[in-house]
């Protein structure tokens, strides 16, 4: 059984990382990251270190702080840099590129680094109005579609050329 059989989120495909990550995942008895030998009740990790290498990639709060780093604490849209609201919030957000929408952000691939970006809060919002937008004609595009083909590409009222 490798890690990603017991991995805490549920996979439909190995992880794209698995192999940088996880180089010895299909090594019995040993750490999944180092290939070290693991001791006692030890599972997959020899550390605490090691249990933390797929955090960057897939825990959620982990992912959003790394992004931030990553993207040296600025609006990668308009380079404006972190500071406070005035509820002494972070002006800073993380946007998943590829949208979760509404299917909540626990653990789990959906935050690789490479589909995450920083934005400010207004930046966010026009992100976030655009991606709606796109999904919104994507749904008007697949309905037109499937009303079309229920009526065989035919207009709902036919018009008598002879009046």
């Amino acid at each position: 059984m490798s890690a990603l059989d017991t991995a805490p989120w549920p996979q439909t495909e190995p992880c794209s990382l698995a192999d940088v990550l996880l180089p010895h995942r299909n090594t019995a008895g040993a750490c999944d990251h180092c290939g070290k030998a693991l001791t006692g009740r030890q599972k997959r990790w020899c550390s605490f270190e090691c249990s933390r290498v797929e955090a960057p990639h897939h825990d959620w709060n982990v992912a959003r702080k790394a992004a931030k780093r990553r993207d040296g604490h600025k609006c990668v849209k308009c380079g404006r840099p972190d500071d406070v609201d005035h509820n002494l919030r972070s002006i800073l957000e993380v946007n998943h590129i590829e949208p979760r929408v509404g299917k909540g952000y626990g653990w789990g691939c959906w935050n690789h680094q490479d589909n995450l970006e920083t934005l400010c809060r207004p930046c966010h919002v026009e992100v976030t109005k655009a991606q709606i937008a796109g999904r919104k004609a994507e749904h008007d595009a697949r309905a037109k579609a499937r009303d079309d083909e229920v009526n065989g590409a035919r207009p709902l009222f036919e018009v008598d050329p002879d009046g």
